[in-house]
């Protein structure tokens, strides 16, 4: 750097530099080279928003079908504080079957009624499983969506960006042809 007014004039430039980046930055600007016009780099990002969106839809979702005879295995990202619960709620109940069951007959009423209470307790396992095969199915169709707009966005973007091409072309061509002629 130089010493004097130069030096500040090029430290004071640096700064205003550093601050419109920076305000750019915040306020959601773009910059594009002289070769790439606005449309093109907004056909950029909507590109990458697309591909991020094709990620997220197409995350492999593994749902085992369960047979009736056993209980439907939950994998982990299935589980809810309310499925928790129940699991907690239906281990205590199986135990408490387990201790009655050692004394008493299954027809005696205290082990009907825990029997009956862990029956409705699987129950409401099952429709809470429900609910989240069917949030996850609206999540899907979400994701899809979004990606079918980000689609047609991207390809209004890239109508626009060639249109902007040809454009920006035929002034070159004219001149092209004027000098030719000259």
């Amino acid at each position: 750097m130089a010493d004097g007014p130069l030096g500040q004039n090029e430290g004071a430039i640096g700064q205003v530099e550093t601050q419109m980046q920076e305000y750019a930055r915040t306020s959601g600007l773009s910059f594009t080279s002289e070769k790439e016009n606005l449309a093109e780099s907004r056909l950029k990002e909507l590109q990458d928003a697309l591909d991020k969106a094709k990620g997220i839809a197409y995350q492999p979702v593994e749902i085992e079908v369960p047979r009736p005879s056993r209980p439907i295995p939950c994998p982990k990202f299935w589980t809810t504080r309310r499925l928790r619960e129940y699991r907690q709620r239906l281990t205590e109940l199986q135990r408490q079957y387990a201790e009655l069951s050692a004394t008493w007959t299954p027809q005696h009423y205290k082990v009907q009624r825990v029997q009956a209470q862990i029956d409705e307790l699987k129950r409401a396992m099952q429709g809470e499983r429900g609910n989240v095969v069917h949030r996850i199915g609206n999540e899907y169709s979400a994701a899809l969506r979004r990606e079918t707009l980000l689609s047609k966005a991207r390809d209004n973007k890239q109508s626009v960006a060639d249109h902007q091409r040809r454009l920006s072309l035929r002034p070159l061509k004219r001149d092209e042809t004027l000098t030719a002629i000259l």
